[in-house]
């Protein structure tokens, strides 16, 4: 069995794979490289081929998330789901019977590698419009859980971060941007500060501070964007990358896939709600709620990466990756004025 590693003092997916694949079904490995742009999770992806021929996505999450607790609640969603979607990336259970590993301080998972790519353009093909949603709706009625009601983490999270930005959080971030990282981010990052700033006087965040009510609360992935969604043709064939998964409201999962794949273009938009209601019906207060969280999320999409990258300094990856994903947010600001 042959390893290739980047650096197996930091990286030792070799002691993780051995797991997986020596005391299972899958094979032997035939080798294994990294994965580069793997995303903004902080996760580390691995592309590994067995000697079968085989392609597997070996994940290793960050240390700050997701809990066992959690991830063990996001295997047991994607592994109910998995069967009836094969575009859905399910982990593969190791030779201990979980479907998660510990080494290294980390957790570890193994999922088939899936084909296709995400779609560039803005709106999406027609095609892939409704796949994509019509996969979604699909992944919400196959994720079926006990019914409960309550008032979204999605809306108590927004309701949150506004208060902190009304409470003096504003006032930190556009201090922070007064240090500067990239000349190509700092021109972008001013722009969207001026716009996320305007955007806090839009009616939609008045109603957001103000929501109370119970909504119907399930498994969503809470991070489906266009990234996260391959497609081969007009197919999707693959669906990646849940670690936001949670109980929560789906109408999130539509907004913000909504939001990505159609942006404000009113017809695509509501070919996308259409081919997601065909499957899981949608009445007219729920519709009113995707308009709420798509606007409101959008705006608050601009501080949280503003305040990440000034004030907490992470590192978001590619400075490329992280330009286009301030010009799309920038983009929708201006489209939704």
């Amino acid at each position: 069995m042959s390893f290739q590693a980047s650096d197996p003092r930091v990286d030792p997916p070799g002691e993780v794979l051995a797991r997986y694949f020596t005391f299972t079904a899958l094979g032997p490995i035939a080798g294994w490289q990294p994965v580069t742009g793997s995303g903004f999770s902080g996760s580390r992806l691995w592309r590994v081929t067995a000697a079968s021929g085989r392609a597997y996505c070996l994940r290793r999450w960050p240390r700050e998330h997701p809990s066992v607790e959690r991830l063990q609640l996001i295997h047991t969603v994607l592994r109910r789901v998995g069967g009836e979607l094969p575009a859905v990336a399910v982990p593969l259970a190791g030779s201990s019977g979980a479907t998660w590993v510990e080494a290294a301080g980390y957790l570890w998972e193994l999922t088939e590698w899936k084909p296709g790519a995400p779609d560039s353009a803005l709106p999406a093909p027609p095609g892939r419009l409704a796949a994509a949603l019509g996969l979604l709706a699909r992944f919400h009625t196959l994720a079926d859980w006990p019914a409960q009601q309550g008032i979204p983490p999605a809306v108590v999270e927004r309701q949150r971060l506004l208060a902190g930005l009304q409470g003096g959080r504003l006032e930190t971030i556009t201090a922070a941007l007064a240090h500067p990282i990239d000349p190509q981010l700092d021109a972008l990052a001013g722009e969207l500060l001026a716009l996320a700033r305007s955007a806090l006087a839009r009616p939609a965040l008045r109603e957001l501070a103000q929501t109370r009510d119970a909504w119907p609360l399930a498994p969503a992935i809470r991070d489906v964007h266009r990234e996260h969604v391959l497609f081969t043709g007009d197919a999707v064939t693959g669906l990646i990358d849940f670690g936001a998964l949670r109980i929560d409201t789906p109408l999130t999962d539509v907004a913000r896939l909504v939001g990505s794949l159609a942006g404000d273009d009113a017809a695509s938009r509501e070919a996308a709600l259409e081919a997601y209601a065909e499957v899981r019906p949608l009445g007219a207060r729920d519709r009113e709620r995707i308009g709420l969280l798509d606007e409101t999320g959008l705006i608050l999409a601009a501080f949280h990466w503003l305040a990440w990258l000034y004030v907490e300094r992470r590192d978001m990856g590619p400075v490329e990756r992280v330009a286009r994903r301030l010009e799309e947010i920038a983009r929708r600001l201006v489209g939704t004025r």
